[in-house]
């Protein structure tokens, strides 16, 4: 291990020669020590004045001096020609080093069984539900070989129907069936208390007096503005699909009327980045929705288009103020990071690479001590969408998967066990990580009449703390209370299910089929008379070293209210930086390690 202080100095070293290169210098810069990456934690700065005309930023620029983020542009280009000259060599020192490269492996894949022209179906190695049928696959070709690997019925049926046709541009739009002014309101605010703290797309006293305006004469002013009139459209779609709290037994998604209304008016697409703002605006709106309706493939597509046009207007840049005026540049601002989070939340789930790289980004995020309680919490959603998919598939994941197929490749071969020098190094992160599902479930519990239906987002925390927990129990049994933490995640699926959320059936249905897989596997495992695994911590060096780097942590912040929350969340501030320093770097960490094959 080492200090703090030696990783602050290697990140200055790569910084100053990033700056170099770009600027096409001679000066040969010495070659840096090998070393872990530079992880830390320190207090948040604001990255104004932190970058230069004609630099590429860093990831410090983008989001701070001593920022715990770190960019994937900062490493890719290095890797790859390390990787062309066959000489690349991983030194860093953190247990999931042990892994081979994955260049060798070809891309995973299953045959398309749905009704469209795709051929095959990629399975990325990120993905919650590429991740649950690589695991399906893995675990019905050990346990019941030449068995169905899949039921049909999990990966052919689509959640819901949904089909529009398109209104030509000179077909005036309908305006019939609209709610009245009052409630059109009403849903209106139900969408911005749903969405409105986290997707910053509309000015709410501009918005509602547009409203009033087009009562006063719908049709003329739907025609002035069609793509507006889309908007509004949008806005009833949500609303409604947030008001609806009972099961039905339509195959549309609520909300639907609208939402189908609304895409019949969508502009074509090769002149709508012309309506700048409001395109966005409306694309980012339309892949929210799909993406709440299990279309995640078309919702990366739309998004993306708004994410493309938001750069051809400049938004990932800082605007100047004095040519747009503040308004103008915080409605910018706002709607880049709203793009940003969506992005890091849509690619993460579909096992993606990031849409644009955080060294691209020049706009400003406001650190979570300066500005509005607004300002303070986008500025907190925005660090955790970046470290959301390296905390899913490097911290957790990926650990218990390397255990899991340790276990299949042994069955039947009780004398090959060899997991304890893994365990001794792993343990406490994998120990984290269980605990951070269990108490992932006893929150979303603690908050029934809370649970977001619509939004897929509780859905995917409920799910993917199931698969964790799952994965966990076949593997250590009584590490967690099996039972227990099971009877919370059917509770909630079911009240999903029963407030009308069709999404959360389907994932029920995967669940139950993975735990009668992990339960064959325990018992199988016990029928061989294989040795039972366990997470006993008997190295106390991690411990140690996670308890230097609380006190370091402390001198660098003012207060001690973010230990306080780990604590008290049931993860204490030593486990916490005990993955820190085990995760590795995940730019250059080896991509089989993340995979099934």
């Amino acid at each position: 291990m080492v200090s703090e202080k030696y990783l602050q100095d290697l990140q200055k070293q790569v910084e100053l020669h990033q700056r170099s290169s770009s600027i096409n210098t001679n000066t040969e810069t010495p070659p840096f020590p090998s070393a872990p990456p530079p992880y830390r934690s320190t207090s948040y700065c604001s990255p104004s004045g932190s970058f230069s005309s004609g630099i590429k930023r860093t990831s410090d620029a983008a989001f701070g001096v001593g920022s715990t983020l770190s960019s994937p542009a900062l490493t890719v280009e290095a890797q790859q020609s390390d990787v062309s000259r066959g000489t690349y060599q991983q030194q860093s020192q953190s247990p999931l080093s042990i892994w081979p490269s994955a260049f060798t492996i070809p891309s995973k894949i299953i045959k398309n069984t749905r009704k469209n022209r795709r051929t095959w179906i990629w399975l990325a190695p990120w993905s919650t539900w590429s991740f649950t049928l690589r695991l399906m696959l893995m675990l019905g070709d050990s346990l019941q070989p030449g068995g169905d690997m899949i039921p049909p019925q999990l990966i052919e049926s689509d959640v819901y129907t949904l089909s529009w046709n398109i209104r030509p541009p000179h077909e005036k739009p309908d305006v019939t069936g609209l709610p009245s002014l009052d409630y059109a309101i009403y849903l209106f605010h139900t969408f911005k208390f749903h969405l409105g703290q986290t997707y910053r797309l509309f000015d709410e006293v501009e918005f509602v007096n547009q409203i009033r305006d087009f009562y006063s004469d719908a049709q003329s002013k739907a025609e002035e503005n069609r793509l507006w009139y889309v908007k509004f459209l949008l806005i009833l779609a949500f609303g409604t699909a947030f008001n609806a709290s009972q099961r039905v037994q339509s195959t549309e998604p609520p909300g639907a009327k609208f939402f189908v209304r609304a895409m019949g008016l969508m502009p074509d697409h090769t002149a709508l980045w012309k309506d700048s703002l409001l395109a966005i605006e409306v694309l980012a709106m339309v892949g929210l929705y799909l993406y709440s309706i299990d279309e995640r493939e078309s919702a990366h597509v739309y998004l993306g288009q708004a994410i493309r046009i938001a750069q051809l207007e400049g938004l990932h840049t800082q605007l100047p103020d004095n040519e747009l005026g503040s308004e103008t540049v915080t409605r910018c601002r706002d709607l880049w990071w709203t793009l940003y989070i969506m992005d890091r939340h849509f690619s993460s789930s579909l096992g993606l690479p990031m849409s644009v790289q955080d060294s691209d980004i020049s706009t400003p995020v406001n650190p979570p001590n300066i500005g509005s309680q607004d300002d303070s919490a986008r500025s907190l959603q925005v660090n955790l969408s970046h470290l959301l998919s390296v905390i899913l598939t490097i911290a957790t994941r990926p650990l218990l998967l390397s255990v899991l197929k340790e276990r299949l490749d042994i069955l039947g071969q009780p004398g090959d066990e060899n997991s304890e020098a893994f365990l001794g190094q792993t343990a406490a992160v994998i120990s984290t990580g269980i605990k951070s599902a269990v108490k992932t479930l006893q929150i979303l519990t603690s908050e029934y009449s809370l649970l977001e239906v619509f939004l897929p987002y509780d859905l995917e925390f409920t799910f993917g703390a199931a698969l964790h927990l799952n994965m966990a129990a076949a593997l250590f049994p009584g590490v967690a209370d099996d039972q227990n933490s099971r009877l919370q995640v059917h509770q909630l699926l079911d009240n999903m299910i029963a407030r009308g959320n069709r999404l959360a059936s389907v994932r029920k249905q995967e669940l139950v089929y993975l735990e009668a897989q992990c339960q064959e596997l325990v018992a199988q495992v016990q029928q061989q008379g294989l040795q039972t695994l366990s997470l006993a911590v008997t190295d106390e060096t991690d411990s140690e070293l996670a308890r230097k780097a609380d006190e370091e942590l402390l001198e660098t912040m003012q207060g001690g209210s973010d230990l306080e929350f780990l604590d008290n969340i049931g993860i204490s501030s030593e486990e916490f930086m005990s993955i820190v320093q085990q995760i590795g770097d995940p730019d250059i960490m080896p991509e089989n390690m993340l995979t099934l094959e």
